[in-house]
């Protein structure tokens, strides 16, 4: 039995695209940890507790910064991909195909 309703869709693709994922719900995870950080810093900062809500705030705006870094490299990747696709020669052959 699947444990998990994903595991199927994920299972059944190749081992690049699977590494893919993997990679980009990493990356979900590092901002999931930075917003759960800040909440703890500002619910810390509410009760009172000065130190663990800085603490908890020098960790949010770490995991913050890490998520931030890992968008612009992605981002970067994007850009050059992008480029080296628009000047080949396999794009107006696969539009010529489609129509």
């Amino acid at each position: 039995m699947l444990a998990c309703p994903l595991q199927s869709a994920i299972g059944n693709q190749p081992p690049g695209l699977r590494l893919i994922r993997e990679d980009y719900f990493a990356e979900a995870n590092v901002l999931r940890w930075a917003i759960i950080c800040l909440v703890i810093s500002l619910v810390a900062g509410a009760l009172g507790f000065t130190g663990i809500s800085g603490f908890a705030k020098r960790l949010s705006m770490i995991f913050f910064a890490l998520f931030f870094i890992g968008f612009l490299i992605l981002l970067g990747f994007a850009y050059l991909v992008a480029g080296a696709v628009a000047h080949t020669a396999i794009v107006p052959a696969m539009v010529a195909v489609s129509t």
